[in-house]
């Protein structure tokens, strides 16, 4: 178990995390930091401070920075305020059935290429095979 710090920016300050928490790897800080500005958000609106501008800077035991977690990245995690699809689903589906068709045809002609190829190289082997005899 590593010891990491989350050191809370809200846009105008920093709460140093002076405690540290442990944890089993960097993966799990970065999960741990997700988790918790989640369950900040709300707070933070209530507080009237808008959660866009703040973040986490997760450190080690020695101060180095590991990572920064933005809270606008949560928006771009929940596909809030993603942008839609600018064709109907219908044709989105049609062109990856197409897409589909297109790769298996390129699978077949590349499978039939090989099958010629390995014909030619077992040919070669016996022209060589009759040469060195």
């Amino acid at each position: 178990m590593a010891l990491f710090f989350f050191h809370f920016y809200d846009g105008a300050g920093v709460c140093q995390d002076e405690t540290g928490t442990e944890l089993a790897s960097v993966e799990m800080a970065c999960l741990e930091a997700n988790r918790t500005a989640m369950e900040m958000w709300p707070e933070l609106l209530a507080d009237r401070i808008n959660p866009l501008s703040c973040s986490f800077e997760v450190t080690n035991s020695v101060g180095s920075i590991l990572l920064r977690l933005e809270f606008s990245e949560l928006l771009n995690m929940t596909g809030v305020g993603a942008p839609q699809p600018s064709q109907p689903l219908e044709i989105i589906c049609s062109s990856i059935d197409e897409t589909h068709r297109r790769a298996l045809r390129a699978k077949a002609g590349l499978d039939e290429a090989m099958s010629d190829t390995r014909q030619s190289l077992d040919d070669v082997r016996i022209l060589l095979a009759q040469i060195a005899a």
